[in-house]
């Protein structure tokens, strides 16, 4: 797991970031695509959609598929969608 360097507590997604009830549930419930963790597809406040998220077992957010820092803050998650047929 990539560790989120230079992420202030609540402002960037690092691996303590979990999504909030309901959401977090709703994420769960969306199979896995290996054990534990989920792939999915946010939309963020202003529309924009960010794929290749990947959350564990536990809500929380592990860092975007190839890169190392998550391009969005938690806060601006509106939704979530099931990603898991995708790559």
């Amino acid at each position: 797991m990539v560790r989120v360097s230079g992420a202030a507590p609540g402002s960037m997604c690092g691996v303590t970031d979990r999504f909030p009830d309901p959401l977090r549930q709703q994420i769960l419930d969306f199979p896995e695509v290996h054990m534990a963790v989920h792939r999915i597809t946010v939309e963020l406040r202003d529309g924009t959609a960010v794929s290749g998220v990947l959350v564990d077992w536990e809500g929380v957010l592990i860092p975007v598929e190839g890169d190392d820092r998550a391009p969005f803050a938690m806060a601006d998650v509106v939704a979530a969608y099931d990603a898991s047929s995708v790559g």
